[in-house]
């Protein structure tokens, strides 16, 4: 099957961005991966960003909450998101689609 092309902004810069502003201070991108995806109805991508965070109590507390978060990711909706926290090394997947 083939995927349609991304329209818009890429959207692992989106949330990216959007992840760092709602993280703590001082929070680098050390790492960021993603695939394509598809189902049957929708076309998007399947993002793993791994971040440091010198703020353990703060990457713990965002990896606690961050299902719960809306984010805006222009021309992407946010399917899901997860997110775990390992002393400073805050690890997270999610599936972002394009949006119709």
């Amino acid at each position: 099957m083939m995927m349609a092309p991304l329209r818009g902004p890429e959207p692992g810069r989106l949330l990216a961005a959007a992840l760092l502003a709602r993280l703590p201070a001082g929070t680098t991108l050390l790492e960021q991966g993603r695939t394509p995806w598809a189902s049957a109805t929708f076309v998007g991508t399947s993002h793993r960003l791994r971040f440091d965070c010198p703020d353990r109590p703060g990457a713990a507390a965002f990896a606690a909450t961050v299902s719960d978060a809306d984010f805006t990711l222009r021309g992407h909706l946010l399917a899901d998101i997860t997110a775990a926290a390992d002393g400073s090394a805050l690890a997270v997947e999610a599936l972002t689609l394009i949006e119709a």
